[in-house]
């Protein structure tokens, strides 16, 4: 009798890190250590600079700092700090993110589809234990596209109403992609059960919803171009955001 397994999702391939986004992530991890020391548990780099596929001032600078108990106002005020100074002094990145959790939330039972998937297939340890070697691969489910985008509804709201407040022309086109990406990746929570393929770029994420959703057409392609090119005015944004949410929710089942 033959045993059928489902396909397994890819890891971050082991790779140097581009050149140009060496010193950056130096100068990071040398201040991480001066502001928390021994409170590092690990720490990750995600996104393109983990996939080595970055663009010189384009690309932003994304990480996830593991601790070893919840960080006080203070730490985050600081790291918040870091993030705004850092951008500033490296033209190389855009903008610097830095996602935090405890060792404690990462290893829980209920955030194995969360903290577990991400930090396996989507994380490049450069500091202290890698918590990804404690999970195994992780198959294409539902339960993982909850688990990472469950939350769009809260979050495409936050930046509806982030755009609606005044704000530097720059700061609204940001607003305005980060809000296109998360809708688009949201709509894998959508996927059918039974489905073995998992989308990776943006537009194999509009491909796939499309696919399994045909009414869907009528609004990815606008945030297809948003999530790379904004145009639209803010009225013309959050109109369309509030049409993709609520056929978001009529089609979760």
């Amino acid at each position: 009798m033959t045993t059928t397994h489902a396909p397994t999702l890819p890891t971050i391939a082991p790779m140097p890190l581009q050149v140009e986004f060496q010193p950056v992530v130096d100068e990071l991890c040398r201040a991480l250590e001066r502001i928390l020391g021994d409170a590092i548990d690990s720490l990750y780099l995600y996104g393109s600079v983990a996939r080595g596929t970055a663009t010189v001032g384009s690309s932003d600078l994304d990480l996830c700092l593991i601790t070893r108990h919840p960080l006080s106002i203070v730490q985050t005020e600081q790291l918040a700090d870091l993030c705004t100074t850092t951008a500033a002094r490296h033209f190389s990145v855009s903008k610097v993110d830095i996602d935090c959790g405890t060792r404690a939330e990462v290893l829980a039972e209920k955030n194995h589809h969360s903290w577990g998937y991400w930090l396996k297939h989507h994380c490049r340890c450069i500091k202290g234990d890698d918590l990804g070697e404690h999970f195994p691969l992780f198959s294409p489910s539902r339960d993982i596209a909850i688990a990472v985008n469950g939350d769009y509804l809260a979050v495409l709201q936050g930046y509806r109403q982030r755009l609606q407040e005044t704000a530097p022309e720059s700061h609204i086109r940001r607003l305005q992609k980060e809000a296109s990406r998360k809708l688009i990746r949201a709509t894998n929570t959508l996927r059918p059960v039974s489905a073995d393929y998992w989308p990776n770029t943006l537009e194999e994420y509009v491909s796939f919803a499309i696919e399994h959703h045909p009414s869907s057409a009528e609004f990815l392609p606008f945030f297809l171009q948003h999530a790379y090119t904004p145009t639209s005015g803010v009225a013309e944004f959050c109109a369309q955001l509030e049409t993709a949410m609520q056929w978001m929710q009529q089609h979760t089942r």
